[in-house]
């Protein structure tokens, strides 16, 4: 940040104590997460939990930093994240949500203040102009003389104004997630109403990516029998575009993404129950033996199994 560093940064208290996940927290995990905020002012990237050569900091040095033990901090840590009170990055970085979306605003008022300045002290040196029937003009624009404002005086539409309705719901993809937290912050991102970890909106094709994605990526964390603090957030999921790990695998995701609905759709045409499915997805994660197969295997011995305790094979 250089030269944009500020010595405070901004902290509302009604919010503090507002925010009931936060509020479900121990005292000393709100504390320890007061202390975080400190350290993630004087952080670049500004508002992430990372060293000075930008690598995620460990909870050894962490626990330096604030005089508490690793274990201590990671036990802190992990009821912080439980209730989805920070995110991370791709690499694992903590960093705070309502931090970074600050800083930009910040940045983008520094920015048109320097533009409109910028602007200002062009039209005093410009100096009272005639126009060609040698009137003064008082050193207008050809833009304000058509009707436009000034270059200083224009302000940036309001980022929801050009917004349309998704073509797919909000709700549509919120029926598939396994963890159901931070609902509202997911609603924005999906409804394209903030930016995304590449500083862009999410766009129609990205929606449809994530509705291919997500139920995959749901179907493996069943397969991991993974722990319910350990799958994310859909909001932290959406933000750093995880469905785009599956979307790069090319036909690998056609081929998997063709399966899973596939065995899914044969299972309601024989079944008349797609929960059936599902069920038995959960179930077959309690089997070990499963984990060592590959997604593709593991959903061909899936179906395989169900149709034969169902005597249809």
């Amino acid at each position: 940040m250089g030269g944009d560093r500020r010595p405070a940064f901004q902290f509302y208290p009604n919010d503090w104590q507002a925010d009931s996940e936060l509020k479900s927290c121990s005292l000393a995990a709100r504390g320890l997460w007061m202390e975080i905020m400190c350290i993630m002012h004087s952080a670049e990237p500004y508002g992430h939990l990372v060293t000075r050569m930008g690598e995620p900091l460990s909870m050894a040095r962490l626990s330096r930093v604030v005089g508490s033990t690793e274990e201590e901090c990671i036990a802190l840590i992990d009821e912080l994240e439980d209730v989805g009170v920070f995110s991370r990055t791709q690499g694992g970085a903590i960093y705070s949500r309502r931090m970074v979306a600050d800083f930009e605003k910040y940045q983008r008022f520094v920015e048109q203040k320097s533009a409109a300045g910028k602007a200002s002290a062009a039209a005093r040196a410009t100096g009272r102009q005639r126009d060609g029937n040698g009137d003064a003009t008082g050193g207008a624009t050809e833009a304000q003389r058509e009707g436009n404002p000034p270059v200083s005086s224009l302000q940036s539409p309001p980022p929801d104004s050009n917004l349309q309705t998704p073509a797919i719901a909000f709700g549509e993809f919120w029926s598939l997630t396994v963890r159901k937290a931070g609902k509202e912050e997911a609603r924005l991102y999906w409804d394209g109403k903030k930016n995304l970890a590449n500083g862009k909106r999410m766009t129609e094709a990205e929606r449809e990516a994530a509705m291919k994605a997500y139920p995959l990526d749901a179907a493996e964390w069943k397969r991991e029998r993974r722990e319910m603090s350990k799958i994310p957030h859909p909001r932290t999921w959406l933000y750093n575009r995880r469905y785009m790990d599956r979307t790069t695998e090319g036909e690998a995701f056609e081929d998997d993404l063709w399966m899973y609905e596939s065995y899914r759709t044969t299972c309601y045409e024989e079944f008349k129950d797609h929960s059936q499915w599902d069920n038995y997805i959960d179930y077959a994660c309690q089997v070990p033996q499963r984990q060592s197969l590959t997604f593709r295997e593991w959903l061909k011995k899936c179906f395989g199994h169900l149709r034969h305790d169902e005597g249809i094979d």
